[in-house]
């Protein structure tokens, strides 16, 4: 196949040149979907950009104003209306406007990569019609949204009498009194920890597990470790290690990294971000997650365990089939008559959870969407939680 650039480049300057034609049909989509007439509920969307070439062809070339009788196996479908497609051919059928549009042989070798490499027409592999079972993490703050299968993150907190109401803990040599404060439980994760406050500390946070190991400690000057500025990764992941070798087993971690200076942390501006983590299949799972500023103070750990089996999992994660999900789920929660999904951006890096029982990898996005009735474009966040058996390569 030609390079794929080479061949988008093309399309637009053909469309350029096309563009007097005299169309008097104007076709609008944020995001095209594209459907199978056989499965007609198995779907794709076609990216940002790709929707934007075809709707270009769409807009911009020369339709012959008469119906072809050839067999179409696939639909493309814009806003307002839709197109029928036969790859054999390399034409597009409208029906409504009944006319026909011919593609070069660059255009029909671009539409089939798309339809081929996304949707599997030639091996008749398809996609399952299972945008349903994708969980949508609930946002309070968004009505808006069409939840189709949504579940809380919202934090149930209660208070508990069998849990004594003092407590301590040792962190780097250091004794701190603890008062109990409540329970928390995180239903997305099914992690149940306890909050203590810190004695003499009106900030300091403590959460601690059933079992008296911790799941975080926030808002504290935990320790300050030597960073040397020819080798700040070295000497910042070696100083917490030495500080916290009492509290954290990190032999359970395979993978280290530093992200920062960043500022959109709980701490001071200037920190930076130290990771111990594993990964399933390029995502993360296991992580312990230490905060400290560039002069070396420890201010925040969490330390978050999943304890996932590795040995449930097997094969690979299909990137392919994964952007679908998420096209597919992200454009079905916010489309209607006055908003278009337009594409999306995949925040944090993707990680492993266990929902119900159940593997999934966990997703933060930002939307892009566009309002029809004022032209605004903008942005949402949302939060997806896809079964890993749902894109797992079979």
């Amino acid at each position: 196949m030609k390079n794929r650039c080479l061949i988008i480049l093309m399309l637009l300057i053909l469309s350029v040149l096309m563009l007097f034609s005299g169309c008097s049909v104007k076709y609008e989509a944020g995001s095209i979907k594209v459907s199978h007439t056989r499965y007609p509920t198995d779907v794709i969307y076609l990216s940002g950009e790709d929707s934007d070439v075809v709707l270009s062809m769409f807009n911009t070339a020369d339709w012959v104003p008469k119906l072809t009788q050839t067999a179409c196996s696939c639909v493309f479908s814009l806003t307002d209306s839709s197109v029928d497609y036969s790859p054999e051919s390399g034409l597009f059928s409208d029906k409504v406007n009944e006319r026909t549009l011919f593609l070069s042989e660059e255009q029909k070798e671009y539409i089939n990569s798309l339809i081929d490499d996304l949707y599997g027409i030639q091996q008749d592999i398809y996609i399952p019609s299972k945008l349903a079972e994708v969980y949508e993490i609930k946002s309070e703050g968004n009505s808006a949204v069409e939840y189709e299968n949504p579940i809380s993150d919202e934090v149930i907190y209660t208070t508990e009498k069998s849990v004594g109401e003092f407590s301590s803990i040792t962190v780097d040599e250091k004794e701190y009194g603890l008062r109990y404060e409540s329970t928390m439980f995180y239903p997305v994760d099914n992690r149940k920890v306890h909050k203590y406050n810190v004695d003499g500390d009106n900030d300091g946070i403590v959460l601690l597990h059933e079992d008296g190991s911790v799941f975080a400690l926030l808002n504290m000057e935990l320790t300050k470790i030597e960073v040397s500025e020819k080798s700040r990764d070295e000497t910042m992941i070696s100083g917490v290690m030495q500080a916290f070798d009492d509290l954290v087993d990190f032999s359970k971690y395979d993978c280290s990294r530093i992200e920062g200076p960043i500022s959109d942390t709980p701490i001071a501006f200037g920190s930076y971000k130290i990771m111990f983590y594993n990964e399933i299949l390029g995502y993360m799972t296991d992580c312990l997650t230490i905060y400290a500023t560039d002069e070396g103070i420890v201010t925040d750990l969490w330390n978050s365990e999943k304890g996932i089996d590795t040995d449930d999992i097997s094969g690979e994660i299909n990137e392919n089939l994964t952007d679908n999900f998420l096209i597919g789920k992200i454009d079905r929660m916010y489309r209607s008559r006055d908003t278009e999904y337009r594409g999306h951006t995949v925040v944090y890096w993707p990680e492993m959870k266990v929902y119900n029982g159940e593997l999934c990898v966990y997703y933060s996005v930002k939307c892009e969407l566009y309002d029809k009735t004022d032209g605004r474009n903008y942005t949402e966040k949302c939060e997806l939680l896809i079964p890993v058996r749902l894109i797992e390569k079979k």
